[in-house]
């Protein structure tokens, strides 16, 4: 029997069983390791309790082992010839993974028991993984695990389980789940919305499945209704992946050539897969129009495209939906077919007779491609495996949507800003990114409570950086896929955009730091910034780098915590407590030079020029590894300044020579208010910074109000105090070929503590041009 095909098709009983397969998989309720319990939010429905089960999962029952050898697995598909359905299942399951060995293995299955699969909220999971591992000896060579679930509600409260997902993405029941879950977020969820916006063309549907789908123009629609501007008119939006060019080259695209045709029709069996079941799934949910990318916007048209990306934010914002296929990678592929089968098994319990039925075990995920594997939902495992996680477009798409119906290649899921829930029966409370941005570009607040949202706007663009997890088929389509979120925000925040920067905020902007950047050193990165291609951005800003980087100065502080029930209110308000932060430059002229009429689109050059205090490098930087993992290197001033952080890698206890590389101060910080999160992560721990940052603050006038207290900068005696040292941020820079120009080539941290800004004191300002 093939695990691919429609779920449910084999039913496994003893007598379908080897011996060995039928003592561990057919679960026995009645062994000493389970006992009658109750779910944990009603004391009152028993459910079955397992002694040793924790939140990372314990073993349930005996484990099953096979010995083995690859290629082949020649006792395993014995065993599966002479009809055990088990042997059969997952022998073909690992011979699928087409793993690179041969020789002897040994294969370990076994049922994982309370594993808590959500990494934001407690859950009551009971039986919810077969997990299944291939080993050569010591070392593991392939993992495999399965998702148990059950349609009978018996079974999924006893054993604590999920609910089963449906044969194919559009079952009867699946569609009726779909249309509760909208008509529920409609009623319930009370998100802010806009019904004055059409994108400039949308498809019409049709309403049969024999009508031909069309392009229409949303201007002529209006008027045809006479509607006006509350026109009512709902429509979809699809989000995919185009997939390789070979793959996009057979879609069906509008052009200059045939978008007179397609304003008549466009027949359904010219559409490319995904098109065709996105369009199926608005017949089906009774919406009569969709936006699609490559129907909507007139290809090869430079103009036209400009105009549309800019506004492609306002497209995906006033949406009623979004669909998104995440089981397809390609436009040549569909995702309303019949989903991979799982294999049923026979439970009957020996404490509570009346429980008995099947539930299945159905494959989600090789280890090999998630660190989590088995420990996550189906909703991650989906986006996981998914070529649309990673695709750059659809980060804006993602995280402007109302709300999104993802079909996964394990189950449907739906998602909204403040909910998310999938076909088996899961839902909770929105912790993801997706539907998360909306509020960046919500109109200016009509409710006292949304003012925070305002006061933190530039500290909420934090969310745009999210973006360099994603990929490119084209680089230079960085700064455009970000066009319609910027353009929107923007407006918002009025505020002059500048490369994934912000005009009015360049002083906490500019230094950003990368994560975990490429090797090399400062000649490769001098010939990086040189010679772009294609040229994205300038290298001051966070768009001209390939990996993630993250802000190094917060825009507010945390007051100290004392007790726990102060704690949680001195939290709250930390995160809307400005810090006494100002600027050490002055912004003299800045130019960004579009390639087309999209001024938050792609770029041909762009440079600003400020006047500051530009300063040698103090000392040798000695490069060290962090106390911690998942950062790159920091370099250490050896006169005991500070630290800094390079655009690239370095190997541990090498020495960067000052040469001609400077630095321009960005902001400082009275030590009052510096975020301290920020300069224990950024300080060198061999000096034993906590303690030198403690006696620092204690030794200031200020500290003792601060303590209890938010003081506003004017009145703060620290700031008014030019005598004080201030925690100093900046970027590190080098002479570019031209004149008077800089390359940014990292960021620097000069504590209060170690004399911070003294270093700059008697220091002309001097005007530089950063490109």
């Amino acid at each position: 029997m093939s695990s691919t095909g429609y779920i449910g098709n084999s039913k496994v009983k003893a007598n379908s069983l080897c011996d060995d397969c039928s003592i561990s998989l057919l679960l026995d309720d009645s062994k000493e390791e389970f006992f009658t319990g109750t779910l944990k939010d009603d004391d009152s429905t028993p459910s079955l309790r397992q002694v040793d089960e924790n939140a990372s999962g314990a073993t349930a029952g005996s484990p099953r082992i096979w010995n083995d050898a690859l290629p082949g697995l020649p006792t395993m598909t014995e065993t599966a010839q002479e009809g055990c359905r088990i042997c059969q299942f997952l022998s073909q399951a690992f011979l699928r993974k087409e793993i690179n060995f041969q020789g002897p293995v040994q294969v370990c299955a076994r049922y994982v028991w309370g594993l808590d699969r959500d990494m934001m909220i407690v859950r009551d999971d009971g039986l919810v993984n077969w997990e299944c591992t291939m080993y050569d000896g010591e070392e593991e060579l392939c993992s495999i695990d399965f998702n148990v679930e059950t349609e009978i509600d018996e079974v999924s409260t006893w054993l604590r389980m999920d609910k089963k997902r449906r044969p194919k993405p559009l079952d009867p029941r699946n569609i009726k789940w779909m249309t509760n879950q909208i008509r529920q977020c409609e009623e319930e969820c009370d998100h802010i919305t806009s019904n004055q916006f059409l994108p400039t063309r949308l498809v019409n549907v049709g309403a049969e499945d024999g009508d031909d789908a069309r392009l229409v123009i949303t201007a002529d629609l209006i008027k045809t209704q006479g509607s006006g501007e509350n026109h009512g008119i709902k429509y979809a939006t699809l989000s995919y992946c185009w997939g390789p060019e070979e793959d996009a080259k057979q879609q069906v695209k509008t052009t200059k050539d045939n978008i007179s045709s397609h304003l008549k029709a466009m027949p359904l069996t010219e559409m490319s897969p995904v098109v065709k079941d996105a369009i199926l799934v608005c017949r089906t949910l009774s919406i009569q129009y969709i936006w699609i990318d490559a129907l909507c916007i007139i290809q090869r048209d430079s103009k036209d495209w400009d105009k549309e990306s800019e506004m492609m934010g306002k497209v995906y914002y006033c949406s009623h939906l979004t669909i998104c296929p995440l089981s397809s990678s390609s436009c040549t592929e569909g995702f309303s077919g019949n989903r991979a089968a799982g294999v049923d098994i026979e439970f009957q319990s020996s404490r509570r007779p009346g429980v008995r039925g099947t539930y299945s075990v159905f494959e989600c995920i090789d280890k090999d491609r998630s660190r989590y594997h088995g420990s996550l939902l189906c909703k991650h495992l989906d986006e996981g495996q998914s070529s649309w996680s990673t695709r750059g477009w659809a980060f804006q798409e993602s995280i402007l949507s109302l709300r999104i119906l993802f079909f996964g290649a394990s189950m449907c899921h739906f998602f909204c800003e403040r909910k998310e829930s999938s076909e088996n029966g899961y839902l909770t409370n929105n912790t993801s990114q997706h539907c998360a941005g909306r509020f960046l570009i919500r109109p200016p607040p009509c409710r006292p409570d949304l003012a925070l949202e305002r006061k933190n706007a530039y500290g909420a663009w934090n969310l745009a950086l999210g973006i360099l997890r994603r990929k490119w088929t084209y680089r230079d389509d960085f700064l455009p896929s970000l066009s319609g979120l910027a353009r929107e925000y923007a407006s918002v925040i009025n505020d002059v955009y500048l490369a994934g920067l912000w005009k009015n905020n360049l002083q906490h902007d500019l230094t950003w730091g990368a994560i975990w950047p490429d090797p090399g050193d400062l000649g490769s990165i001098l010939q990086r910034n040189r010679h772009q291609s294609p040229y994205v951005a300038p290298s001051w800003s966070w768009a001209s780098q390939e990996k993630r980087v993250e802000r190094s100065v917060d825009l507010s502080y945390h007051l100290p915590m004392g007790d726990t029930k102060k704690a949680l209110f001195k939290f709250w308000r930390g995160r809307t407590n400005e810090c006494h932060l100002r600027s050490e430059f002055t912004l003299k002229d800045f130019e960004m030079d579009p390639w087309g009429e999209n001024l938050f689109g792609r770029l041909k050059v762009g440079f600003i020029e400020v006047s500051g205090k530009v300063v040698q490098f103090p000392s040798e930087v000695l490069i060290r590894s962090r106390t911690f993992t998942g950062r790159s290197e920091f370099g250490y001033f050896l006169n005991g300044l500070g630290t800094c952080e390079f655009d690239w890698t370095s190997q541990p206890n090498t020495v960067q020579q000052p040469g001609k590389i400077r630095l321009l101060p960005t902001s400082s910080c009275c030590a009052s208010t510096s975020n301290w999160k920020h300069i224990l992560w950024r300080a060198n721990p061999e000096d034993d910074p906590e303690k030198l940052h403690r006696n620092f603050m204690e030794s200031n006038p200020q500290y003792p109000v601060l303590d209890t207290e938010w003081v506003r900068s004017e009145d703060c005696r620290c700031c008014k105090d030019e005598g004080l040292a201030r925690t100093t941020w900046g970027i590190i820079i080098h002479p570019a070929d031209e004149p008077g120009s800089y390359y940014r080539v990292g960021i620097f941290l000069l504590p209060g503590y170690s004399g911070g800004s003294k270093l700059f004191r008697g220091i002309e300002d001097e005007m530089i041009k950063l490109i």
